[in-house]
């Protein structure tokens, strides 16, 4: 299998919530399994969305008291389980997801 990944993928916990685009309720809670700068795998249960959908996903870093804020797209779906990438996320937030992916030494 060819690796299409511009960016290395974290095994990384992160709780997060998400919302269809065009809503402004029905926040969906999950929990991550992989991360990285263009993307996040989110188990989500009882959730039905399609490829293509945009979501508003806050993600909650462990000792941040501010949450990221992301719009992300789904790419793929395997069973609970959806592929997210990110379309637009504030450079500020970037930088802080850095930190946070930013391998421990």
């Amino acid at each position: 299998m060819v690796e299409r990944r511009q960016f290395s993928r974290i095994e990384k916990s992160l709780v997060t919530y998400h919302r269809k685009l065009w809503q402004t309720s029905l926040h969906y809670a999950g929990l991550s399994k992989n991360i990285s700068l263009n993307g996040i795998l989110v188990d989500l249960d009882d959730v039905e969305l399609k490829k293509g959908d945009l979501l508003s996903i806050e993600l909650v870093l462990p000792n941040d008291p501010d949450e990221i804020n992301i719009i992300g797209r789904i790419c793929r779906r395997e069973g609970r389980d959806y592929g997210i990438e990110f379309v637009n996320i504030d450079e500020a937030d970037v930088k802080k997801l850095e930190v946070f992916l930013k391998p421990v030494s």
